[in-house]
């Protein structure tokens, strides 16, 4: 459990250092490719959760939407 715990924490450390990445660089007048980086990868980890009951509806269409780059 104490493995399931750090896996936890290590897991939104990283999801919210890429999420500041990402409106740091959206802030710009022209995101780079940090931004699409940050994207994919926030993209990758929440697919991995798409198929779970908990997910909210709002990210579940956000996954399923065609153009997401």
């Amino acid at each position: 459990m104490a493995d399931v715990r750090r896996a936890s924490g290590a897991l939104y450390d990283v999801v919210n250092v890429l999420c500041k990445r990402l409106f740091a660089e959206l802030d710009t007048d022209q995101p780079g490719p940090a931004a699409a980086d940050a994207w994919a990868t926030l993209l990758t980890i929440a697919r991995g959760w798409q198929d779970a009951s908990n997910m909210p509806d709002d990210l579940r269409r956000l996954l399923s939407g065609a153009a997401l780059h």
